[in-house]
């Protein structure tokens, strides 16, 4: 009969029982002192934030890693210029970052994470996405990890201006919110006979208006009152017969182009989108595959559509 051998347990190897230490060491609450707070006033936020200075952060992988056994790299995945309301320039940029440890000789797989800031200043902005990102990826490594287990609300970024308009047509990949307006009544716009919702603009192809969807619309096309079909009822109207061409017939109102089946993929997709960042993704999947009026008609609906969504965000 054999015998039975008893399971054998694995033995914890140097790196593993390094990992676990230095991350207790990451871990350890930064000083009373490395915590910031902003009034609502600066941050433009609506409430007050609290966060953990940048240089802490930085000082935290140093002592415990040493300065050549930590790294980060990152690499800017947004960037929209624009201006506020009150016409100075307007920078808005998203970075995504990722930090590496070196554990025993061996570098780790880097923690990703991106973060973005708004400013006047090229370089603001883009000093302020690296920074966001940063705390955010550190708090993998337990850096800071209080800002992101509900003790500390990490937002604490200084907004340097106010209320922004709408960004040029060309430089747009993910609208920027105009004033606020309350959503599912936008004003300005012509309400639709058919379904009674604001939501009607004027058609790119052919005379008259189109119900937007991205507006609560139902897609009708709205047909001027002298280019309706005339009522059956009624008798035709003709003209005196000395008065039509014998060697031709009267001449026909041209057909009305109807929407590719990519741009009506493309509206719809919008118009279920549910934020900013969804639709700056279908931007860039659609705006390639359409062509002349068709892209200006999608362009216009994602714009409509981020109005939308950032009036509803700012309640």
């Amino acid at each position: 009969m054999e015998e039975e051998l008893a399971p054998t347990k694995k033995k914890a190897t140097k790196k593993s029982g390094d990992s676990r230490l230095i991350y207790a060491m990451l871990c350890q609450p930064l000083p009373e002192e490395a915590i910031q707070r902003t009034e609502k006033a600066k941050t433009k936020k609506g409430y007050d934030t609290t966060g953990h200075g940048y240089q802490w952060v930085i000082d935290r992988f140093n002592e415990v890693m040493g300065i050549d056994g930590w790294r980060y790299t990152y690499r800017i995945i947004r960037e929209v210029e624009g201006q506020f309301q009150g016409g100075q320039p307007r920078h808005d940029i998203t970075v995504e970052l990722g930090i590496n440890l070196n554990m025993s000789g061996e570098w780790l797989d880097a923690r990703f994470c991106v973060g973005s800031h708004v400013s006047g200043n090229h370089g603001d902005a883009l000093k302020g996405a690296i920074t966001n990102a940063f705390k955010k990826s550190a708090s993998w490594w337990g850096v800071g990890r209080e800002a992101y287990a509900g003790q500390l609300d990490d937002d604490n970024v200084t907004q340097d201006e106010g209320p922004t308009t709408p960004v040029a047509k060309e430089t747009v990949k993910e609208a920027v919110s105009p004033p606020k307006a309350t959503p599912g009544t936008p004003t300005g716009r012509p309400v639709c006979p058919e379904c009674g919702q604001p939501a009607l603009m004027d058609s790119k192809f052919g005379e008259g208006q189109y119900c937007n969807p991205v507006w609560g619309g139902c897609k009708a096309q709205i047909v001027p009152i002298e280019e309706a079909d005339p009522d059956p009822s009624e008798p035709p109207f003709l003209p005196p017969e000395d008065d039509i061409p014998i060697d031709s017939a009267p001449d026909k109102p041209p057909p009305k182009k109807k929407l590719s089946k990519t741009l009506e993929n493309a509206l719809k997709t919008v118009a279920d989108s549910l934020d900013v960042s969804d639709l700056g993704d279908i931007y860039t999947k659609y705006n390639k595959k359409l062509k002349g009026d068709e892209q200006e008609l999608f362009k216009d609906a994602c714009m409509a559509r981020a109005e939308y969504l950032k009036s509803g965000e700012d309640e």
